[in-house]
């Protein structure tokens, strides 16, 4: 699949998560124009982090974990976000969906969570390496990071 097809795949994900958040919620224009500068910002940043992650079997690499990780955090957000609404479930349940969410992800790419989450112990200096050497790179992870709020607060 190229590139543009996979953005197009992430926007068109992002497009339904935002649509249902805002349409569940009855949310007011200012709090729609907000969600929509999120949007376009989120997803410019994603297509500067995720250059080299294309559907089917990926070799984890450096450049492939933070663009999976970077995938993984803003799906665990809205996700996490629009299951909060649901007064009934509880947080273990949230929690559960999240995790069974970033499996299905991962195995979209040929990789178990169990793999995924192994990597950093495994190849921690690859990753300092990456770090350092693709500052441009870490600083647009952080930046999503920065943008989605937390809902623990």
């Amino acid at each position: 699949m190229k590139r543009s097809t996979f953005v197009k795949l992430i926007f068109v994900l992002f497009i339904l998560g935002f649509s249902l958040s805002f349409y569940s919620c009855g949310s007011s224009e200012e709090d729609e124009t907000n969600s929509k500068d999120l949007e376009s910002k989120l997803n410019s940043i994603l297509g500067e982090i995720v250059t080299e992650l294309k559907p089917g079997k990926v070799e984890l690499t450096p450049k492939t974990y933070v663009e999976l990780n970077a995938v993984l955090v803003v799906s665990n957000y809205f996700l996490r976000k629009e299951l909060s609404k649901d007064t009934n479930l509880t947080v273990e349940e949230i929690e559960e969906a999240i995790f069974s969410n970033q499996a299905i992800i991962l195995s979209n790419y040929g990789l178990s969570y169990q793999d995924f989450e192994e990597y950093p112990l495994k190849k921690g200096e690859e990753l300092r390496e990456f770090e350092i050497n693709n500052p441009d790179i870490i600083r647009k992870y952080n930046e999503i990071n920065e943008l989605l709020p937390t809902l623990l607060d």
